[in-house]
């Protein structure tokens, strides 16, 4: 038997008590009607939300957790950036290419000679986008030459104070997905078909999510 078919025997039951003799029961007794209708019809339709929907929902969720932690992988790059020390490197070690020494500054001004791979130079001083070498040997008199800085690999740095500024940033961060990931978690604490046991976030930032299904209606232990 339907909860309907229930509440119209119920009231009705109660009605035929009245022996007619009162009007304005039987008016609230049929509000009460129309409201418990109103309440079991939005009931059903809470329950009639289909597995798809509810599917799609949470993919949706998901995806936004997600570009949330590629955003922050790329905010926590810039970030420390903006944190390092430049060192001027002191050496040159040549790779993979022979490099050209030029007397001075500059491409315009003579060649000296070229250095092969796996040579290592000592820098002694920088003008611009060259740096000044220091020579095993003297060429054509000269005891120096100079190479262009796209030879050069320079050496970065952190300070302890940027060290500190970059954990408490990372920190920042790890926590503002770790609340997203617990708001997703309580949003399907009671949902009909899928809950949330459990999630797991890594360094770099990644969030790893267990998703269970179940069947409408069943509430598995948390």
């Amino acid at each position: 038997m339907s909860k309907n078919c229930t509440i119209w025997k119920i009231l009705y039951r109660q009605s035929v008590d009245c022996k007619g003799g009162n009007i304005m029961r039987i008016l609230r007794l049929t509000m009460m009607l129309l409201i418990l209708q109103s309440l079991i019809t939005g009931v059903a339709a809470q329950e009639s939300l289909s597995q798809d929907d509810t599917l799609k929902e949470l993919s949706s969720d998901l995806t936004a957790l997600d570009l949330m932690v590629q955003e922050t992988n790329y905010n926590i790059q810039e970030f420390q950036k903006t944190q390092m020390t430049l060192l001027e490197p002191r050496s040159l070690t040549i790779t993979g290419q022979e490099v050209v020494i030029y007397k001075g500054a500059g491409e315009e001004t003579p060649k000296l000679s070229t250095v092969g791979p796996d040579k290592s130079l000592q820098i002694i001083d920088k003008e611009g986008d060259w740096y000044k070498v220091s020579l095993d040997e003297p060429i054509q008199g000269q005891s120096t030459g100079w190479v262009h800085s796209e030879y050069i690999v320079p050496t970065f740095i952190f300070n302890p104070i940027s060290e500190a500024k970059i954990r408490a940033f990372i920190e920042q961060k790890f926590n503002d997905i770790l609340n997203a990931a617990l708001k997703i978690k309580e949003k399907y604490k009671n949902n009909a078909y899928v809950y949330i046991p459990g999630f797991r976030i890594a360094f770099p930032p990644q969030v790893q999510i267990e998703i269970k299904f179940k069947e409408a209606g069943n509430n598995p232990e948390k």
